[in-house]
């Protein structure tokens, strides 16, 4: 699948990072389309925000994780389009998997597989891009990929052993397959089977977008790379609040999954669990001076501390952005909480390595 576009997400984000890029002096259009099942899985939704606002073009951030709920009896827009690459498909030996809307992408696919080959095919549907699909073979561990696509947009950078080949949206999906065959490379590709289709898509993109979030979302190049296809403009600071975008958005996703692994790791009861829930804090490396601040506020510690407590929001904020340009994570909290004399605020309770390493901090208790 080729460009599900990481720089562009699901559509409220968007609009709300319009308001960003507009403020920056522009606007930035990202396109968004759903693609392979590896790589370029989080790489497509192109053209999706086309049209929102009056037409304003817009940038945000994608959905870090998708899930497919399948759907009986879909309505497609173009369903002699999609009946028509079925049927090509089925003659070359392809069972149909099932109809599957993508959420919160506000898209639907159709998913084959051909179990002699471990290959499987996608078709999407799209109100704002319309249908193109992909055909793609991946390993057990998700560590390789080959995809065909009619997809032509794709200007994101791409993973090592994930090569995706772009073919005219002209073919059919059949002459794709047999192109797909005859150059994919040799090796051992995971078997394909309907039942494991939905968690190796679902998982396969997850892993996708950490690797773009732990390279600190989309590049400079890329943002550019991008912007060029549609003649636009780019600042840095366009650059940097995109990417200051993504850091959020991963934090916030990253800060869910680890109170669900802590919950399970922690050794405490339900009771216990329940009384403390509520006053954890995970500081990590994608932890920013915003949600640091937004965490001092979340248990009223600003009014606590002699040096900031009669300071405005941005003072505050500019003051723990200047910790955080040289330190990053608990060393940052940390210093922050000695500079502003509030240390005696929070209290370590744990520490926690997965999706990312983070010490666990527990809050005052509230009144």
């Amino acid at each position: 699948m080729a460009e599900f576009l990481q720089l562009v997400g699901a559509i409220v984000l968007a609009i709300i990072f319009a308001l960003v890029v507009l403020v920056a002096g522009g606007y930035f259009w990202l396109r968004w389309k759903l693609s392979s099942l590896s790589d370029s899985l989080s790489e497509k939704f192109s053209d999706a925000i086309a049209g929102i606002a009056g037409g304003l073009h817009a940038g945000g951030v994608p959905p870090l994780r998708i899930q497919l709920l399948r759907v009986e009896g879909h309505e497609w827009s173009n369903a002699q389009q999609i009946e028509e690459w079925t049927s090509n498909l089925q003659e070359q030996g392809f069972q149909v998997i099932g109809d599957f809307d993508v959420i919160p992408a506000m898209m639907e696919l159709r998913a084959l597989l051909h179990e002699e080959t471990d290959t499987y095919a996608v078709f999407y549907e799209h109100p704002m891009v319309g249908n193109w699909f992909d055909i793609v073979s991946l390993t057990d561990d998700g560590s390789a990929s080959f995809t065909i696509s009619t997809d032509q947009k794709n200007q994101m950078d791409r993973r090592d052993d994930h090569p995706l080949t772009r073919i005219t949206p002209l073919t059919t999906p059949a002459k794709a397959y047999q192109k797909f065959l005859k150059e994919r490379p040799q090796r051992t590709w995971s078997r394909a089977s309907k039942g494991d289709f939905v968690p190796r898509f679902e998982k396969a993109y997850a892993e996708e977008m950490d690797w773009r979030v732990n390279r600190g979302g989309p590049t400079e190049e890329e943002i550019r790379r991008i912007a060029q296809q549609d003649g636009t403009d780019v600042t840095p600071q366009m650059v940097s609040s995109i990417q200051e975008a993504w850091a959020n958005q991963a934090a916030y996703l990253y800060d869910e999954e680890m109170e669900k692994n802590y919950l399970e790791s922690c050794g405490l009861s339900a009771v216990q669990w329940e009384a403390i829930c509520d006053r954890l804090v995970f500081v990590h490396e994608l932890t920013n001076a915003s949600q640091i601040l937004e965490h001092l506020y979340n248990f009223d510690i600003v009014e606590f501390s002699p040096v900031m407590a009669n300071s405005d929001y941005d003072e505050q904020l500019a003051s723990i952005k200047e910790i955080c340009a040289h330190q990053q994570g608990d060393a940052a909290f940390q210093r922050v909480l000695e500079k502003w004399q509030i240390t005696g605020q929070f209290e370590k309770h744990g520490q926690i390595d997965t999706p990312i390493p983070a010490t666990v901090y527990l809050g005052p208790a509230q009144e």
